[in-house]
């Protein structure tokens, strides 16, 4: 399975893939707000991050497998 079907799995839909950014976004809270998360290839880095007023996301095991499979196929992970 690769990244953005781990993803998907989870109900994140891939909503950028470019040169810049890969961008995961899920709905919450009845759609109220988003979870996002988000890869620079630039910075080589990631965030995860709420669009609402929430406080900070929390990283469960299936969003952890997730990211890192896209952190292998981007090369930042061995």
């Amino acid at each position: 399975m690769d990244a953005k079907q781990a993803f998907e799995k989870l109900g994140y839909t891939q909503v950028r893939e470019d040169d810049d950014y890969i961008i995961y976004e899920k709905e919450i809270d009845g759609g109220d707000g988003k979870k996002v998360v988000d890869f620079c290839r630039q910075l080589e880095n990631f965030r995860v991050s709420f669009e609402s007023g929430m406080d900070t996301p929390s990283i469960d095991m299936g969003l952890f497998k997730a990211i890192s499979v896209q952190l292998a196929e981007l090369g930042w992970a061995q």
